[in-house]
């Protein structure tokens, strides 16, 4: 039985699906399909090779497929179907088969289910034979098979058998390619231990590797002895969704994760609930024809336990070594995946022997870049393209690991200028750290803990962003922008954050990047489908420069200047003011970082470095820089990190950090930014921190200029007692810092820490950043259900009172 699904209810305006239960691939067995080709069947359905997707699961419906990955019919996470554009369905016609039997709304009448690849091929081939009888004048010729995850084996499984002599004779398809997708193709104990991958990725710290890495030994040792049961038992409890309702598997334990899919999701997305709650409504039954009394997916776990010990640890390298040898093939990895990493998967890749083996070992890696039509950008993927066609920032998101749709974003905009994100993600806050020996650690706490964090090399030509041409932004409002646009695109690949509370943070130079980038977001409300809750400002560079930056008197009551040393040291900013005044802002530049920025020629040391003895301008109690710069610089350089991040191998980190900070102090750092400062104190909560060592804005310099600041809040601010601000460690109260509340401002001086604040004192930051978190949550908004201009979304009120 045939039947077209009605596009008035579905809108399958450019489709027709042709679908039914009805195709037996034997007597007993029964698969769900639908063929969907474009609505034009007699021109351009015609011209387009056909392609069977084959679903993933192992025992899932292609319907997840067809509405989740890559159909024509979407369905978000309010439920709601919509239109797909870019579908496969652009370029092939496509049958989505429940495959084997079992699958999906596909059954078996005695519940006899395919225990080997060679069975369920068996009726892949079947269908596939009654398939062309019925659309025998189609005129599609060509064909290719496709399938992800089991999918891919159940792919390379139907692929071998359709490329035999005796197989091609009784159905005139030509099979032009096949399309393996993050594919259980290799030894499945060789794919599946993903422990370090995990721990790299955070989701384990180091005792949840190794109990990781040993219980997939003994799955291991379990198919070595040939107990293939016992490692089925073992793996379905380790890895996968197929252990006993109520119990979690070893990898839920380990990493609190309820999805295995993706190390940046932990939830199941609600788009999957809503997509399973319409495929089993009695309606939609109704449409494909199918039983009202059964379920999608109802036999999966029946399915896949009988798979998993027939099939699962049977080595299928030759199979997929005979498609290599006889048709084109697509292989594409996940750099998300949990399941099989992308690492495992390459390497395992480079070790089989075919015919194109020692060519793609010799192979250059490249990188692929996509063009939206929109507006004809490429897109490095793996990298965010920002401006009209030269610049690249780097992007590491790190989603939180527990209920990440509860928390709201924040952007980490590192300082320097032109330093990596990276660098605050391993030395600072991220949830992954890195020690003087060069072993990675998990982070307790981390800024995570609150936040979904968003490190992002800015501006570009930061740490491993670039731009071809050489020319980077030169002013704050250039680099504000770029930042802008990579969010406006942020929230488009991950739609989830919109309508979600986000905060901008910044230490040094990132928290002038931060007041900048607040500023545009404040000043154009619409630009963005989120609401800015907060500003966090840390050793900031929002004052004018040369007023915070000049420590002479600071170096010299701490002991490291004497009196000739503090006089010099002063002259020399009064001349770098001099030419600064004179609007000679190359020659002040040059003559500031010949003073204290660590921007000089390596045989020359600045002044501050010859008046002290000090390597390192960023603490008074430190001489020099910590080890663990060096071993994060090595790591982050390394050729196996490149790989990781998907970065040339060619590119070195911070490689263009020069270029980018002489750019910027020229024409952006002698420029007056308070009142950019003033606009943001005045718009939206403020979390101002500075720290007790730091020798470049020395906190005395900051609180004197934060002072005279003539914000909404001043009377308040000078008016606030200054109070103590404890850590209690194990009911013992341990003195942090100073700390002021007015208005909508968190004002903080750190005791025992330096210019670089969050390296010197992590956990206190993270602490002050949880802290603020709440602050900002006694803050009602003044009118409920104000709306920013056209936006749908709420205004940050104008006062608040607390």
């Amino acid at each position: 039985m045939l039947w077209q699904c009605p596009s008035s209810r579905h809108s399958w305006q450019m489709t027709e699906e042709v679908s039914g239960p009805a195709l037996r691939s034997s007597e007993l067995s029964h698969q769900l399909w639908a063929f969907q080709r474009a609505h034009d069947v007699a021109n351009s359905s015609r011209e387009k090779p056909l392609l069977l997707w084959l679903q993933g699961g192992v025992g899932e419906s292609s319907l997840y497929g067809q509405f989740l990955e890559n159909g024509p019919l979407g369905i978000d996470a309010s439920g709601k179907l919509y239109r797909r554009r870019h579908s496969l369905l652009n370029d092939f016609n496509i049958i989505y088969l429940d495959q084997p039997a079992g699958a999906g709304y596909s059954f078996d009448t005695k519940g006899n289910y395919p225990a080997t690849l060679q069975q369920a091929t068996t009726h892949g081939i079947r269908f596939l034979r009654r398939f062309w009888r019925i659309f025998e004048s189609t005129g599609t010729e060509t064909s290719s098979s496709r399938g992800e995850s089991y999918g891919a084996r159940s792919a390379i499984g139907l692929a071998q058998r359709v490329l035999t002599r005796k197989v091609k004779d009784q159905f005139p398809l030509h099979l032009k390619g096949v399309m393996l997708g993050v594919g259980f193709v290799f030894p499945l104990v060789d794919m599946i231990n993903s422990a370090k991958y995990l721990y790299c990725s955070s989701l384990l710290d180091e005792q949840g590797r190794d109990s990781f890495d040993m219980q997939v030994k003994k799955i291991k040792y379990m198919v070595m002895v040939r107990n293939f049961t016992a490692a089925a038992e073992m793996l379905r409890q380790t890895v996968f969704d197929m252990h006993p309702a109520g119990k979690k598997s070893w990898f839920e334990l380990l990493t609190g994760f309820e999805n295995h899919g993706s190390i940046a999701k932990a939830a199941i997305p609600t788009e999957v609930h809503k997509y399973r709650e319409y495929a089993n409504s009695g309606e939609f039954k109704k449409c494909l024809h199918v039983a009202p009394s059964r379920s999608l997916d109802a036999t999966r776990t029946e399915l896949a336990m009988k798979l998993s010990e027939g099939e699962f640890f049977a080595k299928r390298t030759s199979t997929l070594v005979h498609v290599l040898n006889n048709v084109r093939v697509l292989f594409y990895t996940a750099q998300l995946d949990s399941v099989f990493p992308a690492s495992k998967m390459e390497r395992l890749f480079g070790k089989l022997h075919w015919r194109g083996s020692a060519l793609f070992r010799q192979a250059a890696r490249k990188a692929w870049y996509q063009t939206t039509p929109r507006n004809a950008r490429k897109v490095l993927l793996g990298y965010e393209k920002v401006a009209g066609t030269v610049m690249y920032n780097t992007v590491l998101f790190a989603g939180h690991q527990v209920n990440s749709k509860f928390k709201p974003l924040l952007v980490w905009m590192q300082g320097g200028p032109g330093k990596s994100a990276l660098f605050g993600q391993f030395l600072e806050n991220g949830p992954l750290g890195i020690d003087a020996t060069g072993n990675l650690f998990r982070r307790r706490p981390a800024i995570l803990s609150d936040f979904n964090v968003v490190y992002l090399d800015t501006p570009a030509g930061s740490g491993y962003s670039f731009d071809t041409t050489g020319t980077y932004p030169s002013t704050l409002e250039e680099s504000s922008v770029h930042a802008i646009r990579f969010l406006r695109r942020f929230m488009r690949i991950f739609p989830e954050y919109h309508n979600r509370e986000f905060f901008i943070a910044g230490e040094s130079y990132g928290a002038r990047s931060a007041i900048g980038l607040a500023h545009r977001v404040l000043s154009r409300p619409t630009d963005l489908p989120c609401r800015l809750k907060g500003v966090m400002l840390g050793v900031g560079f929002v004052f004018p420069l040369l007023q915070i930056i000049n420590s002479a008197d600071y170096l010299y009551y701490s002991g490291l200047l004497d009196d000739r040393g503090r006089t010099k040291f002063a002259d020399r900013f009064k001349q770098i003011q001099q030419l600064v005044d004179e609007q000679k802002p190359v020659e002040a530049v040059k003559l500031l970082s010949q003073t204290v920025l660590n921007m000089h020629s390596a045989e020359h040391k600045s002044l501050f470095e010859e008046l002290t003895g000090f390597q390192s301008h960023a603490n008074i109690i430190r001489d020099r820089i910590s080890r663990r710069f060096e071993t994060y610089m090595s790591y982050a350089n390394s050729t196996e990190f490149k790989k990781i991040i998907h970065v040339s191998p060619t590119r070195s980190l911070d490689a263009t950090r020069l270029e980018v900070a002489m750019a910027l102090m020229e024409k952006d750092f002698f420029v007056d930014k308070t009142s950019t400062l003033v606009y943001v104190l005045n718009s939206v909560p403020v979390l101002f921190y500075t720290a007790q060592l730091d020798a470049v804005f020395p906190s005395v310099n900051m609180e004197r200029l934060f002072w005279n600041l003539n914000w909404r809040g001043t009377d308040a601010f000078q008016a606030a007692p200054r109070k103590r601000w404890y850590h209690v460690v194990n009911g013992r109260k341990e003195l942090m810092g100073y700390q002021k509340i007015a208005d909508t401002v968190m004002y903080t001086t750190l005791l025992v820490t330096g210019h670089l604040v969050s390296f010197d004192q992590s956990e206190m930051v993270v602490d002050l950043y949880h802290r603020f978190s709440k602050f900002t949550d006694k803050l009602p908004m003044d009118v409920p259900g104000q709306k920013c201009g056209n936006s749908s979304l709420p205004c940050w009120p104008v006062s608040v009172v607390i």
